[in-house]
């Protein structure tokens, strides 16, 4: 009896999934899309490329190169322009509200001769990962598409996937949220001086491998911390190869505690296995923010979050690259935004790019120069504030 009432139940609750499921694909936008639509600067990305070291000709043919991407692939509402200065540029139009400006709705591309920087505004709530790659690529010359896993929905088990997704990231957030009111070191965002900081760290990659490089931005961070923070919980996102039909941000989630451990090898060792174990979670909180319009699911990840990571790697030097940076215009809903770029094939140094974006007053900037002095602050204008915030 108790089991025919087990099976009744799930099959009701799957039933009842694959009602709301329906329902979710007749609004006009994801749940994933809309927050970072309703996110104003702060669903817009920021991405930047100094190319200093290459002579004023060379540079006026990577730009020509790079036009000639951006016309090949063609994206709706996005545009292409020359200005004479990158922050003046920025500082013009972080003024106004990005949904209103008609050629931002996707990206801009915006190139300074005078600098050698070539630079990206591209609005999150329509460029995912994989776009953003090709929006890398069309800045730096190369034409590889990002190499991800093929999302494909099987029916039954994906509901079952995001069942129990959502009962142990709700269970866990209720634990969380209950333990961290009694943490007085808690990670908290700051005011608007320390929510625009933004750091860059390029150094050799030295044959690290993937594992090896997460273990480093975290003794990274650690580092920069008061030592009675102890655990970060940190997203770390995962690309699908998918249409775009009912998704454009074909983003999963693995979410994970990541203590401070005694030594780097502990957390790479921490950190392979971890991810390995719930590696199926991408794919639930995808197949979650996909198919289930659920609006609320962003701000309850950034109450249970204090970072977001990605991480990708580039097949191919680039000539003349200097330094860059990968992060967002506007505030962010979380402490950290950690973005992470590897180019195995970089001259004369495989390279390996750090880029660090911090919302909290904990985060200390002279600590982190103790730790790498090579550290660069990236300062960017700060963006108007809109109801979409």
């Amino acid at each position: 009896m108790k089991l025919s009432k087990t099976v009744f139940a799930l099959g009701a609750t799957l039933t009842a999934m694959d009602v709301y499921r329906a329902g979710s694909r007749l609004a006009k936008i994801s749940a994933a899309d809309d927050n970072f639509r309703q996110s104003g600067w702060g669903g817009y990305q920021f991405g930047l490329t100094n190319l200093s070291k290459l002579s004023d000709t060379e540079f006026d043919e990577h730009v020509s190169q790079s036009k000639k991407l951006f016309d090949e692939y063609a994206f709706e509402h996005s545009k292409f322009i020359t200005v004479d200065n990158y922050y003046k540029y920025l500082e013009e139009l972080f003024k106004q509200l990005p949904h209103l400006i008609e050629d931002a709705r996707t990206f801009i591309i915006f190139v300074s001769h005078s600098e050698k920087i070539i630079g990206t505004v591209a609005n999150h709530a329509v460029c995912d990962g994989i776009i953003l790659y090709k929006i890398l690529g069309i800045m730096n010359n190369f034409t590889d598409n990002l190499v991800v896993p093929k999302y494909k929905r099987i029916p039954i088990m994906s509901e079952m996937l995001v069942l129990s997704y959502v009962t142990r990231m709700g269970y866990k957030s209720l634990k969380s949220s209950v333990l961290k009111e009694k943490v007085e070191s808690n990670l908290t965002l700051g005011d608007q001086d320390t929510i625009n900081r933004r750091f860059v760290i390029s150094t050799k990659l030295n044959k690290m491998k993937r594992f090896a490089i997460y273990a480093k931005v975290f003794e990274m961070l650690y580092a920069a911390l008061d030592p009675n923070i102890t655990t970060l919980t940190f997203a770390f996102t995962i690309a699908w190869n998918d249409s775009q039909t009912h998704c454009k941000n074909r983003i999963g989630v693995i979410v994970l505690d990541v203590p401070r451990l005694s030594s780097i090898k502990e957390t790479e060792a921490y950190l392979e296995e971890n991810l390995k174990k719930h590696q199926y979670d991408a794919l639930s909180s995808y197949e979650l923010v996909k198919s289930y319009y659920v609006p609320s699911l962003r701000k309850r990840m950034a109450n249970r979050v204090d970072g977001v990571f990605s991480a990708f790697k580039i097949n191919k030097d680039i000539p003349g690259y200097t330094s860059g940076f990968g992060g967002f215009c506007g505030d962010l809903s979380a402490s950290f935004y950690i973005n992470v770029m590897s180019a195995e094939n970089q001259k004369p140094d495989p390279l390996l790019q750090i880029s660090i974006q911090t919302a909290t007053p904990f985060f200390n900037e002279k600590l982190l120069r103790e730790y790498d002095p090579n550290v660069e602050r990236i300062d960017i204008p700060i963006a108007i504030k809109s109801s979409r915030d």
